[in-house]
């Protein structure tokens, strides 16, 4: 395959943008009728002219053009906010449950000493 000069590679660009002059189409379907590479980097310039029309864009710019308030606190709500507050719950669920275990024993301990010392007979003496 013969390599494309700059000049033609410019004027068959020009072309698929629609940007071509129309006397110099006439001269440029003449040259890809005579040399077929400028045929095959025409096609090939069309599907790549198609293929870039259905891409998406990656999205960088779009998110910094997006960028507002709300956006910031969303984002910070989310990723900091939320699993700070669940983090927190959890611990606090696991203290109430640990006191009231530690708490509920104790008590008992304490009424039941309470009643033996009552129930002793010193302290019956003493009454």
């Amino acid at each position: 395959m013969k390599k494309v000069s700059d000049y033609n590679f410019s004027r068959i660009s020009a072309f698929v943008d629609g940007e071509l002059p129309a006397d110099e189409v006439k001269c440029l379907i003449s040259d890809m009728n005579e040399e077929p590479e400028l045929k095959d980097l025409y096609f090939s310039l069309i599907e790549i002219s198609e293929a870039s029309q259905n891409l998406k864009p990656i999205g960088y710019r779009q998110q910094i053009a997006n960028i507002s308030l709300s956006n910031l606190l969303a984002y910070f709500s989310q990723r900091i906010v939320m699993p700070i507050t669940i983090f927190s719950v959890g611990v606090l669920l696991s203290y109430s449950v640990l006191n009231n275990a530690l708490n509920s024993s104790q008590p008992n301990n304490a009424a039941n000493l309470i009643q033996q010392s009552i129930a002793s007979a010193e302290a019956k003496q003493i009454l």
